[in-house]
């Protein structure tokens, strides 16, 4: 490669390392009443398979969701919002998030790019996570009346008369973002921005700019549903296939390489391990929702040993200031792996993985703002312990 062709894609590297996009995506979680009795949990998650195509993560199982559209900001949905029921407007106080200790996520922050909307981030961002979720699956999560649910709520997809209605709109939606705006108008429903309640906030690793040439800032939510939908279903084209199955059964996919799965989806599921009950998952989510998150960016390390790492806020090794900056390059541990898991008090919060293999979580930190921590049992031994 001659120099300057080098220094270009140097330059490239290093802008897309300190320059990433917004996006949401929703973790939607129904009932199922027909788990195998092998399970622990009584409910199933969604997930997608991103297409071969992708230039982000091909192949990989994700949770719906994707890029913050300006349309998602714009001051035409006061306009839907306030038409269907004036006191919408004033259920927007109901998402803002009390968070004062200076850790709150930068993507709810007044400087942030996206807050020069006439939406706050906590509004656009939900809508944003809608948008999305319904343009890949066709589950639109919408209201028509202000107090039409509960916050603590089962969340109410829209009834379409048709098949076809649905991917009439989800094909306009997917061309362009302001239809979603037109479409909510012409159904006479909003949405169901207070179902979504705020989960984790994930920043992808720097590493991934030299891999995929890009990094989001994502915003997690999570919401529940009754059940699934008839005419949901992948969109075959950003995605190209729709999963509901347990946790512990998607995790199982992923140990036998079913499934491929990131590290952030693979520690969002070990986190469902510590709820077996559908119901018992939705009361702590509803009774968390206002306590607040930080930004998690996963770091890279290496032990002396060679063992490659991801780490997270919480284990010993992990520099806090990184976060702030939202970059990090990789981190090398001067102990074998087996030294850094006997040092005292442990600390410990983790991935890790050889060759090839499936990401393995090892956490015995206890997250802030009433948050669980990950369940590192494998799932052969959950098996086992039933």
């Amino acid at each position: 490669m001659k120099l300057t062709q080098f220094l270009k894609r140097q330059a490239l590297h290093n802008k897309i390392k300190m320059n990433w996009k917004d996006a949401a995506t929703v973790i939607l979680t129904c009932p199922n009443k027909n788990a195998a009795e092998s399970w622990l949990s009584d409910y199933d998650v969604l997930m997608l398979k991103r297409s071969s195509n992708s230039s982000f993560y091909p192949n990989n199982y994700v949770f719906p969701g994707g890029r913050i559209d300006k349309a998602d900001c714009s001051e035409k949905w006061l306009d839907v919002f306030n038409s269907i029921d004036s006191q919408f407007i004033d259920g927007f106080k109901q998402l803002k998030v009390q968070q004062n200790d200076g850790y709150r996520s930068p993507l709810f922050s007044l400087n942030h790019d996206s807050s020069k909307g006439a939406l706050s981030n906590e509004v656009s961002f939900r809508i944003c996570a809608i948008r999305e979720t319904f343009e890949e699956c066709g589950i639109l999560l919408s209201c028509n009346k202000a107090n039409e649910h509960q916050l603590e709520g089962l969340a109410s997809p829209f009834q379409f008369s048709t098949v076809s209605d649905v991917e009439h709109w989800r094909k306009k939606v997917h061309d362009d973002a302001s239809a979603f705006i037109d479409m909510c108008s012409t159904l006479k429903c909003v949405p169901d921005i207070w179902s979504l309640h705020e989960w984790c906030n994930w920043l992808t690793p720097t590493i991934a700019a030299k891999v995929f040439s890009k990094r989001f800032d994502t915003v997690f939510y999570k919401t529940f549903i009754p059940n699934i939908p008839q005419y949901a279903q992948q969109d075959n084209n950003e995605t190209t296939n729709m999963i509901w199955k347990t946790p512990e059964g998607i995790l199982e996919a992923n140990q036998l390489k079913e499934v491929q799965l990131g590290p952030p989806q693979i520690y969002e599921l070990r986190r469902f391990l510590n709820f077996r009950k559908f119901e018992e998952l939705q009361k702590f989510t509803f009774n968390r929702r206002l306590k607040g998150m930080e930004r998690w960016l996963p770091l890279v390390a290496k032990t002396s040993d060679d063992k490659m790492m991801m780490l997270y806020p919480g284990d010993r090794f992990y520099p806090q200031e990184y976060v702030n900056k939202g970059a990090g390059e990789l981190i090398n541990i001067p102990h074998t792996y087996s030294e850094m898991l006997k040092i005292q008090p442990p600390k410990l919060n983790h991935s890790s993985r050889k060759n090839s293999e499936p990401y393995a979580i090892t956490c015995n930190y206890e997250p802030p703002y009433g948050h669980v921590k990950a369940v590192d049992t494998s799932v052969e031994n959950l098996k086992a312990n039933l």
